[in-house]
């Protein structure tokens, strides 16, 4: 099996895609629609589920100031469309960002960003959720919790010996 990646440079921004006819498409309304299209990144070949990948892509942009609080979002069957997935699973996506208060959906008028995901904001829930599955893994390879205890002081103390 072949893998294919295009990217394409657009108003400032990078969208990867590893659909062709999903990156033409993506060109095409661009060029002739003036439209402004989501610039998520999606790996099918990852053990991560499609629709935490979108999670985390929102989350992403947000913190890098593409998207700002009150932004509206594009509608599902647009992102579902553009990166070549079920519009059930860009829907999934929305419905955990709006359980965990990241944006909030009004009928009619469509999704929108909340104040929660500031910069600042964004890259630490990140780095908390990245931790998380780190100390899961840790514990699932019988890492004792002395041990990352003691990781975690010496990176707070500034101390290298554990890299």
């Amino acid at each position: 099996k072949r893998s294919f990646k295009l990217k394409l440079y657009i108003d400032n921004g990078t969208i990867e895609c590893y659909n062709l006819t999903v990156g033409l498409a993506i060109l095409y309304n661009f060029l002739y629609k003036k439209r402004r299209t989501a610039m998520f990144t999606i790996d099918f070949t990852s053990r991560v589920p499609i629709y935490e990948q979108i999670c985390n892509n929102i989350i992403k942009l947000a913190s890098a100031g593409v998207f700002k609080s009150g932004d509206r979002l594009p509608p599902v069957r647009t992102v579902a469309q553009e990166i070549g997935v079920n519009p059930n699973t860009v829907a999934k996506a929305y419905r955990v960002l709006e359980t965990e208060g990241y944006i909030y959906s009004t009928v009619g008028r469509g999704t929108f960003l909340t104040d929660k995901l500031t910069k600042n904001a964004a890259f630490q829930e990140m780095a908390l959720k990245t931790f998380r599955d780190a100390v899961k893994n840790a514990e699932l390879y019988s890492v004792s919790r002395e041990q990352l205890i003691e990781i975690i002081n010496s990176v707070y103390e500034g101390g290298r010996e554990n890299d």
